[in-house]
């Protein structure tokens, strides 16, 4: 399952999971913690469509559901890249991680989001321990290692300005 808030983008999508060996659907809906509506914004900081983010907006055209609207069931993974939005993304599924017998999710975690929004990207991570234990792998370009300790923040001043991915299973 893929969920692409961008009409623009949607053929593209399509095209790329019709090349997996495997059943998918695609939703050209937004995520988040509430079923509604919202818009597309860009960031000052980079004007481009990849670094657009949602915004909730009742007059917006697009539309926002939360996973757990869904009704999924079993072993899931997610991969959570809305630039900033990871947290809310999460409280919208709560229910569906909390009673998934397996959950792998994964997170981008980009200094310069994480600066906009004045949000840490352990956060979300903070999130996902409250809910059930979690492993978190952390990858940077040359770096890898386990995050053992959610009490600092991922960026803390002072740190790399690289954008890192954060693996994090569910501990059965």
């Amino acid at each position: 399952m893929a969920f692409e808030p961008n009409a623009e983008v949607l053929p593209y999508l399509s095209r790329n999971l019709s090349m997996l060996p495997c059943p998918t659907l695609m939703i050209g809906h937004a995520v988040g913690n509430i079923n509604g509506a919202g818009r597309m914004v860009r960031p000052d900081v980079d004007q481009s469509d990849h670094a657009r983010f949602l915004a909730l907006d009742p007059e917006g055209s697009i539309r926002v559901i939360t996973i757990d609207s869904l009704g999924l069931a079993g072993d899931i993974i997610l991969k959570i890249d809305v630039e900033g939005g990871e947290y809310t993304v999460i409280e919208g599924a709560l229910e569906t991680i909390r009673q998934a017998p397996r959950c792998v999710i994964s997170l981008e975690a980009h200094p310069v989001v994480a600066e906009r929004t004045g949000r840490d990207p352990a956060e979300p991570l903070r999130l996902l321990n409250s809910i059930r234990p979690f492993r978190f792998v952390v990858t940077g370009s040359v770096t890898r290692w386990e995050l053992t300790s959610l009490d600092q923040p991922l960026f803390p001043s002072g740190a790399p300005t690289e954008v890192l991915n954060v693996v994090a299973s569910a501990v059965v």
